[in-house]
């Protein structure tokens, strides 16, 4: 056997063992190798969980203190900034939320003074409503107590015998009056019209302005001057004086008696004796009169001359004797109803009063007159007024109480011509 072709398998052989042990120690080396790298993994996994638990550890131990211990473990300045960045972000969280509470409790607050206001306004609102009702209530039984003191004295005014007078039928006396005078004025027997026509001729104050008035105007506006003169002549001498129905002719020793009442009648008023006690010596006083027969004045005989003598150059030149003698009697009777109508009113319970102003003041009008007619100025320069007829007003026996118009006096304005 050649030697050379036996020694190449064991060549072979030997090689291949060689090979084979070769191998078998880099696969073992590559196994050590990894073996080092797993343990190597192992360690540094180890290490790392060991950190995190540390960190944990020391999250929790903040959470609890409020305060960042630095551990004394190997942290990173990485987890350092993190572990300062979750404390900064926790404590505004909560910083965040105490504000938060804070302003709803604020707004609770809030909300609690809104609806004490609303309750405030609401029951400040409910009491005035219930001092408005109280008092609404108290003037509703105060006047019902004055109406059952009325019924009261009513009552016993009328069981002590008083007349009785009705008061339409004053109003009535007082309306008529007020016609006849209109129906007066307007007689045909005068001539309203001419020229350098007189107003008065007869002894007596006569307002200057009124007269002028008078010259510069026509018919229609005489008429309505004319009217108001007439009234004034009868306020002037019956209504508005104190009278009592005293015949003095029956009188041997006293003169003038029915005057002097009426000035005793003034004086006891200007010194302020209540008007309830002057009602009663005035309607004792009639009935005294009537008592004693004194009553049954001709009253009316010197006025009436006086109306007709004062206003006779109104009358038409040509005018006939009766239409002459029927103005007459219609002064007269004029003076008559004006007399009965004043006694009617002064025998009342109720104080009954007729009242005028000569020259009212349109500026500041009084409640109880109103305008009746306007009539244009015609050169007196000013606007002026003056009174048609006077106004009829009822005293009330409440003390402090206003009198009540009955009738309102009618009142003339003179306007400026433009």
């Amino acid at each position: 056997m050649n030697p050379h072709t036996q020694e190449t398998p064991s060549s072979g052989a030997s090689g291949s063992s060689r090979n084979h042990g070769a191998t078998s120690s880099g696969k073992i080396d590559q196994r050590s190798e990894r073996k080092s790298d797993h343990s190597d993994e192992a360690r540094s996994f180890s290490r790392l969980t060991t950190k995190i638990q540390k960190s944990s550890r020391s999250k929790s131990t903040l959470d609890h203190m409020g305060t960042v211990e630095r551990p004394e473990q190997k942290l990173s300045a990485k987890d350092y900034a993190l572990c300062d960045t979750r404390n900064e972000n926790a404590e505004l969280k909560f910083q965040i939320k105490r504000l938060e509470e804070e302003l709803q409790i604020r707004h609770g607050e809030i909300k609690s003074l809104r609806q004490a206001l609303a309750s405030q306004d609401e029951n400040s609102t409910r009491q005035q409503e219930e001092l408005i009702a109280s008092r609404e209530s108290y003037e509703t039984e105060i006047q019902t107590l004055r109406a059952k003191e009325q019924s009261l004295r009513d009552f016993v005014l009328d069981s002590n015998g008083d007349q009785v007078v009705s008061g339409d039928d004053i109003i009535s006396r007082f309306a008529s009056l007020r016609q006849k005078i209109q129906k007066l004025a307007t007689s045909k027997t005068y001539r309203l019209g001419r020229e350098n026509l007189a107003l008065w001729v007869k002894d007596g104050s006569i307002d200057a302005t009124l007269s002028k008035l008078w010259d510069k105007s026509p018919r229609p506006s005489r008429l309505l001057i004319l009217r108001s003169l007439l009234f004034q002549l009868l306020n002037n001498y019956i209504l508005g004086c104190e009278t009592f129905d005293i015949n003095d002719a029956s009188l041997q020793e006293i003169s003038d008696l029915s005057n002097a009442l009426g000035r005793f009648e003034r004086t006891i008023v200007n010194q302020g004796v209540p008007g309830d006690v002057v009602v009663n010596w005035r309607l004792s006083t009639f009935k005294c009169i009537e008592k004693a027969q004194l009553s049954g004045k001709d009253f009316g005989r010197d006025l009436q001359t006086q109306m007709y003598e004062g206003f006779a150059h109104l009358m038409a030149e040509d005018a006939a004797e009766t239409d002459k003698t029927k103005l007459k009697d219609g002064y007269l009777e004029l003076v008559k109803e004006a007399w009965n109508l004043q006694l009617l009113m002064r025998k009342s319970r109720d104080h009954y009063q007729c009242w005028s102003v000569n020259r009212p003041s349109l500026k500041s009008l009084e409640p109880w007159n109103e305008v009746f007619e306007e009539i244009s100025d015609v050169g007196t320069g000013e606007d002026i007024a003056f009174t048609l007829f006077g106004a009829l007003v009822k005293h009330s026996r409440i003390l402090g109480e206003e009198p009540k118009v009955m009738e309102k006096a009618q009142i003339i304005a003179v306007t400026k011509q433009v």
